[in-house]
Parts: C-alpha cells; sequence; structure tokens
C-alpha cells in the first residue's frame, strides 16, 4: 500500500497545524518541504532556519524575551497609531505602546525580530531617529542576530564545562 500523502505539517516557528493542501507559505530547505500559516513565520525561518531545523525538545524552547524603546524622528499621529496596531498584529509582540515620541515594544525573539518591527511601523509612516539611536537599533539587530545563532546551535559547542564535540 503506498504512503498516504501528509494533509497537515507544523510549522516550525510558531507551531500551529498547517493544511498542506490550504498552504500558501512554504519553503523548501535541504530537501524537506516546510509550511507555514504566515508570511511572517515563513521570513522568520528564512532569516536563520537553524533554529527551527536543529535537534532540540520542544520542551527545550523557551521563548527570548526583549524590549525595545524606539525614538521616533517624524510621524503623525494617526500614523503612530497605526504603527502601534500593525506592530501588534505581528505573531511574537506581547505589547506595543507609544507615548510622546517613543514606541515601546516587548517581544519573543524566536518569533519576530526588531527588523520586522521596524518594517511594520515605517510600513505605517513613522521614521525613526538617527545619529546614536540609528547606530543603537543596528548594535541591537546585529546582537539579536548573534543570540538566535547561538541558540540555534546551542550544546553543540564548546563550553568551559564540556570538550568540543567533533564534527
Amino acid at each position: 500500500m503506498p504512503p498516504r500523502p501528509v494533509s497537515s505539517s507544523r510549522d516550525p516557528v510558531c507551531g500551529m497545524d498547517v493544511l498542506v493542501a490550504d498552504s500558501r507559505f512554504s519553503t523548501v530547505h535541504h530537501t524537506l518541504t516546510f509550511h507555514f500559516c504566515s508570511a511572517q513565520c515563513r521570513d522568520r525561518f528564512l532569516e536563520i532556519p537553524a533554529l527551527y531545523t536543529g535537534a532540540q525538545r520542544t520542551a527545550n524552547i523557551l521563548p527570548i524575551p526583549k524590549r525595545r524603546n524606539l525614538r521616533i524622528a517624524t510621524g503623525s499621529p494617526d500614523a503612530l497609531d497605526d504603527a502601534c496596531r500593525r506592530i501588534q498584529t505581528l505573531m511574537g509582540v506581547t505589547s506595543v505602546s507609544a507615548k510622546g515620541r517613543r514606541l515601546r515594544v516587548d517581544y519573543d525573539l524566536r518569533q519576530v525580530s526588531l527588523h520586522q518591527i521596524e518594517a511594520e511601523a515605517q510600513g505605517a509612516g513613522i521614521t525613526f531617529s538617527g545619529g546614536l539611536h540609528a547606530l543603537q537599533r543596528s548594535l541591537w539587530r546585529f546582537f539579536e542576530h548573534n543570540e538566535l545563532e547561538n541558540a540555534a546551535h546551542a550544546g553543540t559547542r564548546a563550553c568551559c564545562s564540556r570538550p568540543p564535540t567533533p564534527h
């Protein structure tokens, strides 16, 4: 008897079950096809696939909470409200608020990145401050990427308490 076709697949980013027949978002990674519930999950997977395809037990997957205070250079109050609504709809964002010329966002780095949050705000017409704040945001994005790389390869590298594993 031939194997039955797979009817659903687990989204590796958020864990939702996705009907393969209805899946609009998918990608092939190392000859395996992954299906996603949204473009956000697919884009997140494509940023760092090793985080979602590595050998990790589900119980060991913990959120990576982040809080960022973003300084706004330009944007009307309506654009700021729209940016808050758009950011809040991103998977992984736990809270977003605006006070004066600042936007405060709490999120889970495993599900959404500062880069994605900035893109949503900019899509609503918000421009962030330049200068030192632009440098700070660039450093945050760099550190987030490194943190995700480290999480993706947890347990495969040498540590002060264990020798390196052979490759």
